[in-house]
């Protein structure tokens, strides 16, 4: 559980900060007071859903689109130049990077309700700045 509202947001903002404009731009989409349906974006509720459910197309399409927001966040280091916002270790499973990010979607979802609607990529991004912090970040 990320903690407090106001402690959620500000881990939500550390996990981004001095991140480049790609990533500061999906965090204030994140913010779209309409809901992230609006755009298609698959929200915190939407994906919770598919990395629960026991169909194994639903887990494998969770596995995938937690892996795809951590290959983005590497690409966005090594493309542009900025710093690694998170260092996933190199032998750990797509499934248990995605039961990491489950548990914390179970864990917020339960928290705050209401934050289901939430743009579920700005929060798969903070789990993994969150639960993967790299040597020697604070």
């Amino acid at each position: 559980m990320i903690g407090t509202k106001r402690r959620r947001i500000g881990w939500l903002q550390r996990a981004t900060l001095g991140a480049g404009a790609l990533v500061a731009a999906l965090a204030c989409a994140g913010t779209h007071p309409a809901g992230a349906t609006d755009f298609g974006q698959m929200t915190l509720a939407d994906l919770y859903q598919l990395c629960r459910s026991t169909d194994q197309g639903d887990q494998v399409a969770c596995q995938f689109y937690v892996l795809g927001i951590a290959e983005g966040g590497n690409a966005e280091k090594n493309v542009v130049g900025d710093k690694a916002h998170f260092c996933i270790p190199d032998k750990l499973s797509g499934a248990l990077l995605a039961a990491d990010v489950t548990k914390a979607a179970g864990q917020e979802l339960n928290a705050f309700p209401k934050d289901a609607g939430l743009l579920a990529v700005n929060f798969v991004f903070a789990v993994l700045v969150h639960e993967y912090p790299c040597p020697g970040a604070k």
